[in-house]
């Protein structure tokens, strides 16, 4: 029975109206009614678990999903068919999904049965996928619409898949039916931002920033204008041309001195042979005076707390009490993340030990104001509290929740004016369409053991390139074992301590001005032996890592121009910084194979110092370095 869904709220999830569907993705017998000599689906892949039935939607066809025996079940089982996706375009998946005593192997609302999307490259590497939401588990009464919204299609996408998934060992039995891929008509341009906090300034340069989503087959950058205006002091609009466009962004770094004092629009337009096609504006405060905060965020994307740079360097955690909080004390950390939110007491034992709250305000959600008065009620209990640092609001969401959570963002600035919101995204292909969902933002990437370790510097700079550095970034390095969870398909270890500074290091040379490890509850969990996982084990290596870094704190928040270097790799991160009269520069090998660079300063140095890797062959303005797999080192350098 074919469908077609033309929509724009699903699951109550209200999307931008930019996002109706613009037509079907090609399919083959996407209902599954066509069944083939062998009795299964036509067009689809066959798998163990999976066999086509008459029991699909309205008694159509549909895909069956039957496992009674453990063993027998994978971690996810997917049926699939190639599909032809087109770069830079987006996407929404739905189907129809009905659960009949379906139990993965843990509880999770991340696991059960579904459709996905997924897209390769030509090495075989995902790099594009989304999950129609929600999983669907246990017994379901009714047929459940699953749907799911992706980000833009990579250019590097060369074979692309659809269809049903079961996720998490699953046993018992449920049907899919009826799979669409639609593509959503987009709007040409998605937002406004810019790189002052809260869109303020007293004057100086800012840059301001427009997402695009201009049609790369039939609209060439080279006929295109695009420009941004303000209200000047005297009451006029002036114009300022973008100084970078592409078919994703336009960017123009302005100086605000001679900004009408007060709040007024900033507006941007892009017209294609002299006529407009779209258009974005925002709120912009000329302020003769700083707002004082009590914790924000500068143009640099530091932390600024009661007026002074503060680099976050703290871990996830679960409850809060005195013994956890003694233990805690014994590491470097200024800062914690309890996902069990502590009450006034709580908050109390953490300022005695200098330790910052970012407290946890993803809640409220079946409220009949969508968590707008809880929200407001968490935040006036401790908005005034000295202990905390910043409003936590959401984690890992999917996609279809930034317009929501776009809304929770403006009740915490209305609420609370002294303190930001912060947010831990998982997609770093992502990140540009929450960007009105948050200040500041994470990535979380946990490879070991058995992913690369460069995901966390690929994500960094997916991350980078998706906010042209108009948002302070902050990193969640991993902390524990996959085996940790107690899931029965998966023994990984956790990190050991090489792993975990490297992984931390790569997340700096990407740009991180914070570090929150995952996670403190994680191991306190760990038992009291001898074992390489134990308690004391990891413990000590996480203080170890966090230690390094928390040594080089004033480096790391230091705003000295840091002079440019050339002969970075895709395997060697570097970064730069500049403070107390000399060069620091950090270089991370993300691999687990050796490295060989050559990076280049703009003029003669001497190495003063080298630490944590190997000293480098310095030649002029030329640094020879070979690192060993996952390797790192700061060096103290001294212009000649």
């Amino acid at each position: 029975m074919k469908r077609i869904f033309l929509f724009a709220v699903l699951l109550g999830v209200a999307f931008p109206l930019a996002l109706f569907a613009k037509g079907v993705v090609e399919m083959r017998n996407a209902s599954f009614e066509q069944v083939g000599t062998n009795g299964y689906p036509v067009g689809w892949n066959a798998s163990p678990n999976w066999h086509g039935e008459r029991i699909g939607h309205n008694g159509s066809g549909g895909l069956v999903y039957e496992c009674k025996n453990i063993a027998k079940a994978k971690g996810r089982e997917h049926v699939r068919q190639r599909v032809k996706l087109q770069p830079g375009k987006r996407y929404r998946l739905t189907a129809s999904v009905k659960a009949m005593d379906i139990v993965p192997e843990r509880k999770s609302t991340a696991l059960g049965l579904t459709a996905y999307l997924s897209g390769f490259d030509a090495k075989g590497k995902q790099i594009f996928g989304v999950a129609a939401l929600p999983f669907v588990s246990g017994t379901s009464k009714d047929w459940v619409t699953v749907s799911g919204l992706s980000a833009e299609v990579p250019d590097g996408v060369v074979e692309a898949y659809v269809g049903p998934l079961a996720d998490g060992r699953c046993v018992g039995a449920g049907v899919v039916d009826d799979i669409y891929v639609e593509e959503i008509d987009q709007e040409p341009v998605a937002g406004l931002f810019t790189d002052a906090y809260r869109n303020e300034s007293v004057g100086g340069e800012v840059k301001f920033f427009a997402a695009l989503n201009l049609d790369r087959a039939t609209i060439a950058v080279k006929d295109c204008r695009a420009a941004f205006s303000y209200c000047a002091v005297d009451g006029s609009r002036k114009s300022v041309a973008a100084t970078v466009l592409s078919h994703r962004e336009a960017v123009a770094t302005i100086d605000t001195t001679p900004f009408a004092l007060g709040t007024n629009d900033v507006t941007f337009t892009v017209s294609v042979g002299g006529k407009e096609i779209g258009g974005a504006s925002l709120r912009f405060a000329r302020l003769s005076a700083p707002e004082r905060r009590k914790v924000s965020f500068d143009r640099h994307g530091r932390t600024i707390v009661e007026g002074k740079p503060f680099f976050p360097l703290g871990m996830f955690s679960g409850e809060v009490n005195q013994e956890m909080l003694d233990i805690y004390a014994e590491g470097p950390f200024n800062c914690l993340m309890p996902y069990v939110r502590p009450d006034k007491a709580g908050f109390d034992l953490c300022h005695e030990k200098g330790i910052k709250v970012i407290f946890f305000t993803n809640g409220g959600w079946g409220t009949k104001d969508g968590g707008k008065g809880w929200i407001e009620n968490r935040i006036a209990t401790f908005k005034d509290h000295p202990a905390t640092l910043a409003w936590y609001m959401s984690d890992e969401p999917s996609l279809g929740m930034a317009p929501k959570l776009a809304v929770r963002r403006e009740w915490a600035h209305a609420a609370d004016p002294d303190h930001p919101t912060w947010v831990v995204l998982d997609h770093p292909r992502n990140v540009r369409y929450y960007l009105n969902s948050f200040d500041a933002y994470a990535m979380d990437k946990y490879p070991v053991p058995n992913k690369p370790i460069g995901d966390v510097i690929e994500s960094m700079r997916l991350g980078n390139q998706a906010t042209l550095g108009v948002k302070p970034t902050w990193y969640v390095p991993q902390a524990f074992g996959w085996g940790w969870l107690g899931r029965p398909r998966t023994h990984g270890r956790g990190p050991n301590r090489d792993e975990m500074a490297n992984m931390t290091w790569q997340s700096i040379a990407g740009g991180a001005n914070g570090i929150i490890y995952y996670s403190f509850g994680q191991v306190m969990k760990r038992p009291h032996d001898d074992s390489e996982d134990s308690f004391a084990a990891a413990w000590a290596r996480t203080k170890s890592a966090a230690s390094e870094v928390k040594k080089y704190e004033a480096v790391l928040l230091s705003v000295e121009e840091a002079p440019a270097v050339s002969g970075a790799t895709e395997a060697v991160a570097v970064r730069t910084w500049r403070y107390d009269g000399h060069i620091y520069l950090l270089a991370v090998n993300c691999t687990r194979e050796p490295q060989k660079v050559e990076l280049s300063l703009p003029r003669p140095v001497e190495l003063v110092e080298s630490e944590f890797g190997p000293a480098p062959k310095v030649d002029g303005a030329n640094l020879h370095l070979e690192l060993n797999p996952i390797a790192y080192v700061m060096m103290k350098l001294k212009a000649k």
